[in-house]
């Protein structure tokens, strides 16, 4: 970020900050196309760690893009139906960005 480079240079230091420094941002939903473009936006901006969210971390193939996006997004199995499932991906995080969606089953017969 431009902001953060003209910061750095007006304290006297050009050195980044360690990703472990950097504040945690916690993206649900990270699998879907909205959450996804947030996490990639978070992690090129170079001030985040970027936490995200997917319901079952087996079904690669449901978010296989954002480790080509990123490997830099720390991935996390939750479920809304799922008491404390999110415990662990807000474990240190300053946001929360809200784009996760469950959304009922229905059976029609």
């Amino acid at each position: 970020c431009i902001r953060d480079r003209y910061q750095r240079r007006v304290r006297g230091t050009n050195q980044p900050k360690m990703s472990s420094e950097l504040p945690i941002v916690t993206v649900t939903g990270a699998g879907g196309y909205l959450a996804s473009q947030i996490c990639l936006d978070l992690v090129n901006s170079g001030s985040y760690q970027v936490h995200g969210t997917v319901r079952n971390l087996k079904d690669e193939e449901a978010y296989s893009h954002l480790k080509k996006i990123s490997p830099q997004i720390k991935l996390f199995e939750a479920d809304l139906l799922k008491e404390g499932s999110f415990k662990e991906a807000f474990t240190g995080a300053k946001s929360v960005s809200y784009t996760h969606l469950t959304l009922p089953t229905i059976y029609s017969v």
